[in-house]
């Protein structure tokens, strides 16, 4: 006689758009005693497709209702918790201690860094799983201590519903991100030219684009990117991994990198080298 399948539980935190998307293929493969929850920032996170599979998604915001999920999922239940990062505030902090079973998931370009910014490795345990996307590159070396398991394809960032543009009448879009304020006069912010401007306001960095913007967190970027012709012109950003990665694309990407960052960022750059569209520029 088989012995009784213990129900197992995960909660998954989502930070960005790119933890929703790895968030999503987890629980697409999910078994029949398997039950995910998310916990999401509301402000940088599309969940409808994760709603749209019946899983729970409760907004950081709701502090009662967030407080309620991660007592339950953490304190009684013991749930895998799957952070993207420990940059939280204390209460989710003091919940994610009383469970037994973490695991990271990948929220944007750390991964392709040798050296992390958000992640402090030594706060989790060797061999922890770390969930992300089927790069096809090798990974920051921080990640040799890490248990890595590729389970979603980058093409997945464009499940969203958010708008999808027309960029037909652009002939380069440019992504708002550093190192991108070091060569302003390099840049063609001139009528044929669409700025996407960073979703966080506090790195807003780039003067008025003359034809248009738009922020990044109002619409679908990597869809609207898939039939562009044009030229990407991006910086140290996950729009760039998402634009280098893209099957058969029809544009070209200009990646802007600063010197210093060279070697840390040897996984993105190897990436960079080996795609025939993509040009890289230090500055």
């Amino acid at each position: 006689m088989q012995d009784k399948l213990v129900h197992k539980r995960r909660l998954i935190v989502c930070a960005n758009q790119v933890t929703v998307a790895i968030a999503r293929s987890l629980v697409s493969r999910e078994r029949s005693f398997e039950t995910t929850y998310v916990l999401y920032d509301s402000d940088r996170c599309d969940v409808k497709a994760l709603k749209e599979l019946g899983i729970r998604c409760t907004p950081i915001r709701d502090r009662w209702s967030a407080s309620w999920l991660l007592f339950w999922t953490c304190v009684v239940k013991k749930a895998e918790v799957c952070l993207p990062h420990r940059r939280f505030g204390r209460s989710i902090l003091w919940f994610v201690k009383c469970t037994r079973s973490h695991s990271l998931i990948d929220d944007g370009l750390d991964t392709l860094r040798n050296r992390p910014r958000n992640v402090d490795p030594r706060s989790f345990r060797a061999g922890t799983v770390f969930y992300t996307f089927r790069y096809g590159v090798p990974l920051g070396q921080w990640l040799d201590e890490f248990a890595v398991e590729q389970v979603s394809d980058i093409e997945d960032l464009v499940k969203t519903s958010r708008p999808r543009l027309d960029l037909s009448e652009y002939q380069n879009v440019v992504i708002e991100s550093p190192p991108l304020e070091r060569v302003v006069s390099k840049l063609p912010l001139n009528a044929d030219t669409l700025l996407i401007r960073h979703s966080n306001s506090n790195k807003c960095v780039l003067p008025k684009a003359v034809a248009s913007e738009k922020n990044g967190a109002d619409i679908a970027l990597e869809a609207s990117l898939s039939n562009f012709s044009g030229n990407v012109i991006v910086g140290e950003s996950m729009v760039a991994v998402y634009a280098l990665l893209h099957t058969e694309p029809q544009y070209k990407v200009v990646v802007f990198l600063k010197s210093e960052s060279v070697e840390n960022l040897s996984p993105l750059i190897h990436l960079i080298e080996v795609s025939p569209f993509a040009e890289l520029r230090l500055c």
